[in-house]
């Protein structure tokens, strides 16, 4: 592979095939950048990749270079690699009954709550407003009305430990 360095070092072209175009990498404000500069010719090919590299360098000085940030991992990623864990982990200690409740309770609660999240997002406050939409919708689905619409039996909240229990497979 043939390579050529330009800028002390800041700015390497290369070429990843002996008839391929020549391609530009560098590193500008703690982030790595490369792109193709399209062109056979290496007099060209540096010409393209001299102009790239000075552009990104005024972006950055401009403020108009964002910072890219690693991808961060959804709540409903973690919650599958636990419960993928759990099933393979846990079947000599724990009853098959436990791991069979736990996923039905992320699957049926808390995933529909938490599955698009940020993982770094959920925090105590975000556990507090889970737990009073919880609340709320068995309250909802377990109060039972007559055909005026009047309330005949008035619904219950989950049970405490039904809600610890959940609170636990959030923070595992």
């Amino acid at each position: 592979m043939a390579a050529h360095t330009m800028f002390d070092g800041r700015l390497q072209l290369y070429r990843r095939k002996e008839a391929g175009p020549w391609q530009a990498a560098c590193r500008v404000g703690r982030q790595r950048f490369r792109q193709s500069t399209g062109e056979q010719g290496l007099e060209r090919a540096k010409e393209r990749a001299e102009e790239w590299y000075l552009d990104l360098r005024g972006k950055l000085r401009g403020g108009l270079l964002e910072p890219t940030k690693p991808k961060a991992k959804t709540f409903g990623q973690a919650a599958e690699l636990l419960l993928k864990e759990v099933r393979v982990l846990a079947i000599s200690t724990r009853s098959p009954i436990y791991i069979e409740l736990m996923e039905l309770r992320m699957n049926v609660h808390v995933l529909p709550f938490f599955q698009d999240k940020d993982i770094t997002a959920v925090n105590k406050g975000m556990v507090q407003a889970y737990r009073v939409q919880r609340a709320e919708k068995t309250i909802e689905k377990t109060t039972f009305r007559d055909e005026q619409g009047e309330i005949v039996r008035q619904g219950m909240p989950p049970a405490r430990n039904t809600i610890l229990q959940e609170i636990t497979a959030i923070r595992q």
